[in-house]
Parts: structure tokens; sequence; C-alpha cells
């Protein structure tokens, strides 16, 4: 969208060390697809050394992610930001229900704000439902990955699966109670 307007913009990304090979050729296609730079930030590498010497490599297994969030993805999101009046995300509301349903198309982003600066965040995408954003990729041709194309082709064939289960089966939900978040099928016991 942004290349469509003619107008200078810039591209990060945030390079955690722990994406996939196909995340790493996603960029180099989309920077060849629009000519675009695309600025990649790293986190602090002491910082990292520190957790991974201490935790081991995959600490986010078993303390919740927020360690390991906070140094590779939110810390050099959070100075990359600092030196930005405003910045663009894609969120979209149906991406979460549970907490992104009230996600405005622009908003002041008070998590991202320094001291004496207002940052804003445009959420352009905010209204758009996965079926949007697809129609509009297949229509302008924007570059994907097959992560994309496979995470597309399990949500539909575990959409078929469930009707297939609540049409023809008696589904039992897995793990009840008033923390549940999510329902699932028990192994053996339909």
């Amino acid at each position: 969208m942004a290349a469509k307007l003619g107008k200078p913009f810039r591209v990060f990304s945030l390079d955690t060390g722990r994406l996939h090979a196909e995340t790493y050729q996603f960029i180099e296609k989309v920077r060849n697809h629009y000519k675009v730079n695309i600025e990649i930030c790293f986190p602090e590498s002491a910082q990292v050394q520190e957790m991974v010497n201490a935790k081991g490599m995959f600490s986010f297994y078993v303390d919740d992610h927020k360690e390991c969030c906070t140094v590779r993805k939110v810390a050099p999101l959070k100075k990359k930001l600092a030196t930005l009046d405003a910045w663009v995300t894609g969120q979209r509301k149906d991406q979460s229900p549970g907490t992104r349903l009230a996600v405005p198309v622009v908003q002041a982003d008070a998590a991202f704000s320094g001291a004496g600066k207002q940052l804003v965040k445009f959420n352009t995408l905010s209204n758009w439902s996965s079926a949007d954003v697809w129609d509009y990729i297949r229509a302008n041709e924007v570059p994907t990955t097959l992560c994309m194309k496979k995470a597309l082709l399990a949500l539909v064939v575990s959409l078929a699966l469930a009707l297939f289960c609540l049409i023809n089966m008696s589904v039992k939900v897995v793990g009840g109670g008033k923390n549940q978040k999510e329902c699932g099928f028990a192994r053996g016991e339909y």
C-alpha cells in the first residue's frame, strides 16, 4: 500500500535471532519486489547472550516468554520507535478477538511513547478481515511466504475438520473450567 502512494517511507523489521529461514527469504522477496530498503533491528547481543547462558536456548517454553520477548522484541522495537514520530502496523481486530477488538485505526501509542514525545500508531488494517487481506494480496500481487500459504491451508483444513466433527460426532471439551481459553478434542474420546 505504501509503495503505491509514491511518497517516501521507511520499513523496518525485527530480527529476534529466532526467525525461520522462510522469514529471511520473505524479507529479501519484499525488498526486491518493492525496491525498498528494509532496516533490520536486532536485540542487544550482550542481553541475549546473558539470558541464553543463564537459562538456555529454550527458556521461553518454561518461563512464559516474558523475558525472552522483552530482550528479543520489545527492547529493539522501543529503541527503533524512539527515533520515529509515527509508525504503521498491520494489527487487525480479527487476529485476536479477546485482546484486539478495540484496536483503532489511529491511536496515541502509550506503550512506546517516550518522555515528552507522543508516538502515533496507525493500525491501517484494523477493520480488515482475514478474507479482506487475502483478497488484497491476490488482487495486488503482494509477495507471500510458504508459511502464510501453509497457515491458510491449515486453517481451512482445521475448520473443515471441526465442522465435520460437530456434525457427525459428539465433541468433548477438554480442560474445562473457568480459566479455559480454548477447547480441543481428546484423543479417543469422541
